[in-house]
């Protein structure tokens, strides 16, 4: 088990390590691999955001319905088959006491076979009243929801390696910085008992300084075990790297090109040692070849209504078989392509091997 009081003083110590390394090479024309539809998810189920895989390899998608919450009954967690049929949607996931609403955005099994959500409350409250929620089950089945760590300003991307969450919070402040956002840290055995309050000298692994109020956003782990994290309003990523004992050894910028100007969602293929970002200002898919640091796009269509199963603003990747699936969030922020909230909310698909 890791020693929490050197892991402090390993983590503070590398908060501000960063260093670039050798540029990609980017190969700016796309692959033009078109994506279909795989999920037409209706009217319903407004704003998508997170994926993950159940243990039957069901697609289970979180769906915070910033759009209308009210008016479609809240925030759901969605369980799809292979062929994007809904087959079950769990809707009693606990509003914040503060703002009376919840909203699920990242998500990730954990080891005990339970859902972990980041439930950002920022867009209602940016005074740290962001959560992370377990959802249990039991058969398969989603049975009930509880709080499992508080005080997070934006809680987006939840990923676990090993025994470990990671957390990406897209806002954090520190005093006498601006734009830091970071990946916060925690022990499954933290998890157990009263909600955990987030203690930043404890928890924070890494920081990053980015060019815009909004920052680290995806996280995925390669088959090395090193993290990437992107981040949202300029399209850095950055990769960090461990010792044995789990303490940061360095963070290193990666990307920081004109070219990805947007770091959405991001998922490692660790069969082909290739990462798929997803840029949400262009409507576009990228590929991040790890073994040649290569850069290159996969796809990018203009607005889009997203009735055929074109990208609308795409945030969360995930890989199931042979075909990479992609959420739409299509919510407008100012700066990106996408114009208008459109009546069609789906998931896109991309035949990659």
């Amino acid at each position: 088990m890791i020693n929490y009081s050197i892991l402090t003083a390993c983590v503070c110590s590398a908060l501000s390590l960063t260093v670039s390394a050798v540029s990609p090479t980017f190969k700016k024309e796309s692959l033009e691999v078109k994506p279909s539809m795989f999920s037409n998810l209706g009217d319903t189920f407004t704003v998508p955001d997170g994926l993950a895989l159940d243990a039957q390899n069901n697609i289970v998608l979180s769906v915070p319905n910033y759009i209308d919450y009210k008016k479609v009954g809240g925030s759901k967690i969605v369980t799809l088959d292979a062929k994007g049929n809904i087959i079950d949607s769990f809707n009693d996931l606990p509003p914040s006491k503060v703002t009376g609403m919840v909203h699920p955005m990242g998500i990730g099994f954990g080891p005990d076979g339970h859902l972990y959500i980041a439930d950002n409350q920022y867009f209602s409250n940016t005074d740290h009243q962001s959560r992370v929620l377990r959802l249990r089950y039991k058969n398969g089945k989603p049975t009930q929801c509880e709080v499992v760590i508080e005080g997070t300003e934006l809680s987006n991307a939840v990923r676990w390696q090993g025994d470990y969450l990671y957390l990406s919070d897209t806002v954090i402040t520190l005093e006498g910085k601006k734009n830091q956002s970071g990946v916060y840290r925690f022990h499954i055995n933290e998890l157990k008992g009263a909600p955990l309050k987030v203690d930043k000298k404890k928890h924070l692994l890494v920081t990053y300084t980015g060019e815009t109020g909004f920052g680290a956003d995806g996280v995925t782990f390669d088959k090395a075990g090193n993290m990437y994290c992107g981040l949202f309003g300029d399209g850095q990523v950055f990769k960090t790297s461990f010792h044995k004992d789990g303490s940061v050894q360095k963070t290193t910028r990666i990307i920081n090109d004109p070219a990805f100007e947007c770091c959405d969602g991001i998922i490692c293929d660790k069969e082909t040692n290739k990462i798929y970002l997803t840029n949400s200002a262009m409507n576009s898919v990228w590929i991040y070849d790890i073994t040649s640091n290569s850069m290159q796009r996969l796809w990018q269509n203009a607005d889009d209504t997203g009735e055929t199963g074109l990208l609308d603003q795409p945030c969360e990747p995930i890989i199931r078989g042979e075909e990479l699936l992609i959420v739409n969030f299509d919510m407008t922020f100012p700066g990106l392509m996408n114009r208008e909230n459109d009546e069609v909310n789906h998931i896109s698909k991309f035949q990659i091997k």
